[in-house]
């Protein structure tokens, strides 16, 4: 879970609506654009459904080139990925506080009309 931090804290404390298993991130400073990134880590040699797996499966499209990719290739390379990784593949969704209150996370991937993982 990635929220802001509304302890006011230092450092930054996880709110306490959130269940006590859950992993918590503070957004940080709202006043300034900000960005995530998932960084996924080098696999074992025997494990078969990693990032690099998808790439060498050609899970890709070229995004160097400084034209805006079409939206087709992007869907086509996360199925192709999605393919490859299987349970591995991450999934995020955007859930209102409110809603994870009351139905928590598997109430936000229903909303967003994900598949829970």
């Amino acid at each position: 879970m990635i929220s802001a931090d509304e302890s006011g804290a230092q450092p930054p404390a996880p709110p306490a609506w959130l269940p006590p298993h859950a992993t918590w991130l503070p957004w940080g400073a709202t006043d300034v654009p900000n960005i995530l990134l998932f960084r996924n880590m080098l696999p074992a040699p025997s494990f078969h459904q990693s990032v690099q797996a998808a790439e060498a499966a050609g899970c890709t499209f070229d995004n160097e080139s400084g034209v805006p990719v079409p939206y087709e290739d992007v869907v086509d390379a996360g199925q192709c990925a999605q393919g490859v990784m299987g349970a591995y593949y991450p999934v995020a969704v955007y859930c209102d506080k409110q809603l994870f209150m009351t139905r928590g996370w598997q109430g936000c991937f229903a909303a967003a009309s994900v598949p829970v993982p």
